[in-house]
């Protein structure tokens, strides 16, 4: 599906949703999951939603050590809860995907988004550097906007935001580049100082040669003499 036909797919989706209320199944957002939120950039949503998700969770793992101290064993009925949960949640964004991405849509309309000459509402860096490039198009659009009009939500300001023609603003493409290399600074790091840990493991290990020689020295001047 080219950019264009999922831009076409997501305006009648809204229009749907806006006309009848009614839900359009999402197949991305239920395989994808906060992975689909970080690259339409559903910022807000994404985090509450993790909140709540991580809450059950450790809700259930809380349960599941407690239980299996108390049974000496394995409590499958907990893990079956947490594969449901998992479930429940690819099953929830796909269902309420298209009105949470409708909401942050109406939301970045209202905040002129749609407007920005240099702005793309995908990100596939996103994914992996969702803070960073939220603070980069924070940042670009109050360069690009001098004054804010309040625009209304509708077919064209919708469609306008979908774009996927537009290019990035050059602080977004910068935020790429510093976030690649801080994520490559904190692997080499990890890296020397696993080598270091390693290095300072084997030299406590390693048996020392003075003592050993003192040692014998010692029994040889205690030995009985034949």
């Amino acid at each position: 599906m080219s950019r264009e036909s999922r831009a076409e797919y997501y305006e009648k989706a809204f229009d749907r949703l806006e006309k009848t209320g009614k839900h359009t199944w999402n197949w991305a957002a239920f395989l994808w999951g906060f992975s689909w939120m970080r690259y339409r950039k559903i910022y807000l949503s994404e985090i509450a939603f993790c909140f709540i998700y991580w809450i059950l969770c450790l809700a259930l793992l809380i349960g599941l050590v407690s239980s299996a101290y108390e049974t000496e064993s394995t409590p499958w009925g907990f893990l079956t809860l947490l594969i449901s949960l998992s479930l429940g949640k690819k099953i929830c964004l796909g269902y309420f995907g298209n009105a949470l991405y409708y909401w942050t849509v109406k939301k970045r309309i209202s905040w002129g988004y749609h407007l920005l000459e240099k702005y793309r509402p995908t990100s596939i860096a996103a994914i992996f550097f969702s803070f960073i490039l939220w603070i980069a198009d924070a940042f670009s659009h109050e360069t690009q906007l001098d004054k804010l009009d309040k625009s209304e939500v509708n077919a064209e300001t919708i469609h306008a935001y979908l774009n996927p023609n537009k290019k990035n603003h050059w602080m977004v493409k910068i935020s790429w580049v510093l976030a690649c290399v801080f994520y490559i600074l904190i692997i080499l790091l990890n890296v020397v100082l696993n080598g270091a840990t390693n290095r300072l493991e084997n030299l406590s290990n390693k048996p020392s040669y003075t003592s050993s020689f003192a040692d014998k020295i010692e029994d040889l001047r205690y030995s009985p003499k034949k």
